[in-house]
């Protein structure tokens, strides 16, 4: 305080005309009101958006500037109360902090220098390791960048592609389709999307998958554009594989289809894996749905006739032992869903064998002969009719009984046997006949006979 009486107040200075006293009383209060302002602006910034760069650097400017609003403050103050010194301590802590602040802002400064060469490094590198192209142009398209996997995937060197180069390795078939959506884009302002090829010079094709889209400056000009190709020749190659495995699947359930209805069953059997994969075909012959009935060899194996199975096995093993050349070829029995008899025609080869010539895949097919069955054995009922009667002539040429030989064979019963004893070379003439042309005469259920 006695320090105070010593000074005398700023304002003695000025001659305390009122004018001048005023210019800068209102000088410094609204310097101090804007450095307050810019202050808490920076402090608010900070504060909502903790991860800006360079944070610590505003905060350091905020305070630096909270202390220069300070000392315009004291510099109202001395106007009228000459504390000089204190004046002189707040000048003393701003320009502190001042130099502290810069020191600061310089560190970061070269920090950041640093950190933007080893970015610009990192993106050199980046562009070099990218496993797309990328390419830059100006604005009216002409390439002026092109990284290396660009000319990898293209074909060319990066001078090669420069202007309007990169269109000379375009596919034949491509070149004007791309040129033009090309162009249209570029005119057009739009973003260009588009699956192409390049042709290599030994003529090897990539298929691509081309895109770009515009890049403006900070003043929103439109400076040019920014692209990236993808090597999708792996991609086109699988769709390629994808639709030709879809096509072969189809034409295999159309000949699987065929198979079924032509040869009413068919069956596939992996043998080391004892799995066997039986058609519906297969299945609906017996009488069930594809549902129904597993595919393994278990299942046929108990349908078939417990005496018939042993033959269908020996002719496998021969089949097997002879490498295919005996076939396997057989007419067995299987029993109906409903209990009736199925006869069947199985046949079947081996079409794959291991190294040391064992069996691994095996197919075949089943088909449905009870029809035939049933029709052979109408043909051999007459057949065995007429051997019976060659014996009855037999027989009747050295007995002359003939009335006691068709009694004995039933042809007749004991009633027509006695009718016709009286007219036994009536009889003997019919039984002659019916040798000569048995195909004239019937046999009723009650053992009578007429003539057809």
């Amino acid at each position: 305080m006695l320090d105070i009486l010593l000074f005398i107040p700023q304002g003695n200075c000025y001659l305390w005309k009122p004018s001048l006293v005023g210019l800068h009383l209102i000088s410094d209060a609204l310097i101090s009101i804007a450095y307050y302002s810019i202050s808490f602006t920076m402090f608010s910034f900070v504060l909502l958006h903790k991860n800006v760069p360079f944070g610590p650097i505003f905060l350091l400017f905020a305070v630096f500037i909270v202390f220069c609003g300070i000392t315009h403050l004291i510099s109202i103050w001395t106007l009228w109360h000459p504390n000089y010194w204190l004046s002189g301590i707040i000048k003393a802590l701003t320009a502190r902090i001042s130099v502290y602040t810069a020191l600061q802002f310089i560190t970061e400064y070269k920090q950041a220098e640093i950190n933007l060469r080893e970015s610009e490094q990192r993106y050199t590198t980046l562009l070099a390791v990218v496993p797309v192209g990328i390419f830059c142009t100006d604005a009216v398209g002409n390439c002026n960048y092109v990284n290396d996997r660009y000319c990898q995937i293209a074909g060319l060197t990066s001078e090669a592609a420069m202007g309007e180069g990169w269109q000379q390795k375009l596919h034949p078939d491509d070149h004007d389709k791309i040129v033009a959506e090309w162009s249209q884009s570029i005119q057009k302002n739009c973003p260009f999307q588009l699956e192409y090829r390049f042709q290599h010079p030994d003529g090897t094709v990539i298929w691509v998958y081309g895109q770009f889209v515009s890049e403006w400056d900070t003043n929103g000009q439109m400076i040019g554009y920014v692209g990236t190709i993808t090597d999708i020749s792996a991609q086109k190659q699988a769709e390629a594989e994808r639709q030709l495995a879809e096509k072969f699947r189809l034409e295999l359930k159309l000949l699987e289809e065929l198979f079924d209805t032509a040869l009413a069953g068919y069956w596939d059997w992996d043998l080391p894996n004892y799995q066997e994969y039986l058609s519906p075909g297969f299945k609906r012959m017996f009488g069930y749905e594809d549902d129904e009935l597993p595919n393994s060899p278990d299942t046929w194996q108990k349908l078939i006739f417990s005496e018939d199975l042993p033959l269908v096995l020996d002719c496998f093993d021969g089949h097997i032992r002879s490498r295919g050349e005996i076939p396997f070829y057989n007419e067995v029995r299987y029993r109906h869903k409903n209990g009736s008899t199925v006869w069947v025609l199985c046949s079947g080869q081996v079409i794959e064998w291991n190294a040391a010539g064992e069996p691994i895949r095996m197919i075949g097919f089943h088909i449905d002969i009870s029809d035939h069955k049933r029709a052979e054995e109408k043909r051999r009922y007459p057949a065995a009719f007429v051997s019976k009667l060659s014996d009855v002539e037999s027989e009747a040429a050295e007995t002359h009984t003939w009335i006691e030989i068709a009694l004995r064979c039933n042809y007749l019963s004991t009633e027509e046997a006695s009718y016709l004893d009286s007219r036994c070379e009536e009889v003997l003439g019919q039984i002659i006949a019916m040798i000569n042309h048995p195909e004239k005469w019937t046999i009723r259920a009650n053992s009578s006979i007429s003539r057809s």
